[in-house]
């Protein structure tokens, strides 16, 4: 049994970046521990993840409609002991893939999580936008002030970088770095950021905010 012959499961899959991977081509009564770990894998190189995550769930729901309707093979069944990985991340799962940015990278992207902005608005922010900085959320407040004692001289941007020894520019393909990084696209890391689970494991003292600072004056 195919994965689109469950229920309304094909219909569903029609309109998911997912529908064309390899894996709905097996017979559910085949399919592998391991073959649902490499969907997983090649989702996450496409920036799908939560995609992938979205699709398992889905034929998991209908699989389980159509058993109870006696329409599915025991083997076929194995999928639902499946568990989807949380689609939720810890503040340790936040920060492990910030670090992988360059400061003023990790900060413009925080920046943008805390505004609800697109990267490409943060990008392009310049200081005379920031005068009434009450109205920026506080931990948005503190990035802005650390920012501000490393101005550039000539350049408007909130948030730079050096390109050479003696270039600085702005922060391009912020986006498309961020995305390659979390493995998902802007809005789904947003949307992690709202849902986020605000444990870190390696320190029951630690806090987001008291990580944060640190990623935000550059000593983490």
């Amino acid at each position: 049994m195919l994965a689109v012959e469950v229920g309304g499961f094909g219909d569903w899959l029609r309109d998911s970046p997912m529908r064309n991977d390899r894996l709905w081509a097996r017979h559910l009564e085949q399919v592998s521990p391991l073959e649902i770990q490499l969907f997983y894998a090649r989702a996450g190189l496409q920036c799908q993840a939560h995609h992938a995550h979205e699709a398992i769930d889905t034929l998991q729901s209908e699989l389980l409609v159509e058993a109870v309707k006696g329409r599915v093979s025991w083997a076929a069944m194995r999928l639902i002991n499946h568990e989807v990985p949380a689609g939720r991340y810890t503040t340790e799962n936040f920060i492990d893939r910030l670090l992988v940015l360059s400061l003023p990278r990790r900060m413009a992207v925080v920046t943008a999580l805390v505004t609800e902005s697109e990267p490409e608005r943060v990008v392009k922010m310049e200081w005379h936008e920031c005068k009434n900085m009450r109205q920026v959320p506080g931990l948005a407040q503190e990035v802005l002030l650390v920012r501000a004692k490393v101005r550039h001289i000539r350049l408007p941007y909130v948030f730079w970088e050096w390109a050479s020894e003696q270039v600085a520019a702005p922060l391009l393909g912020l986006r498309e770095q961020v995305e390659q990084v979390f493995g998902e696209p802007w809005p789904a890391i947003q949307q992690q950021w709202t849902n986020m689970i605000w444990i870190e494991s390696r320190s029951d003292a630690a806090s987001l905010l008291s990580i944060l600072e640190e990623v935000k004056s550059g000593r983490l």
